[in-house]
């Protein structure tokens, strides 16, 4: 179990709370788990979850069902969008293995919606490119 802990590495942010963003993550390195304030109000600027695939092994089903629930105390008929963002290289890049690499994370993040209960037609998704990440990046915002 230390050791699932230990290669856990991405953060988590969740909504803006009367102006301010709570941010957790689930374990950094040292496997020391921080906690996170509840939602109180859903900011459509700001995700509700970020996913950066840093590593070879992301852990990210468990804080999707956290903040999944959480998003439907608040507002039950949430319009989750979910937004893949890649390095700018990848765009220009002819290495189709990292491309369907991606494009199954994606797939994989979409379908664990579903399994916790959110119905495709309160799902959107698509891909961008951008300078500021250097690794894959599933953004989810709700509306």
């Amino acid at each position: 179990m230390f050791g699932i802990i230990k290669k856990i590495s991405f953060l988590l942010v969740v909504a803006s709370i009367f102006g301010f963003t709570t941010m957790f993550s689930v374990a950094n390195a040292a496997g020391e788990a921080v906690g996170k304030r509840g939602l109180a109000s859903i900011d459509a600027d700001t995700p509700i979850l970020v996913i950066r695939f840093n590593q070879q092994h992301v852990y990210y089903q468990e804080p999707l069902k956290q903040v999944v629930s959480e998003v439907r105390g608040v507002r039950g008929d949430a319009i989750y969008e979910v937004r893949s963002i890649l390095p700018s290289a990848m765009q220009q890049s002819e290495d189709e293995q990292a491309a369907k690499k991606a494009e199954t994370r994606l797939l994989l993040v979409l379908a664990e919606l579903k399994k916790l209960g959110v119905a495709q037609d309160k799902v959107s998704a698509d891909t961008t490119y951008s300078d500021d990440v250097k690794t894959q990046e599933i953004k989810i915002f709700v509306k």
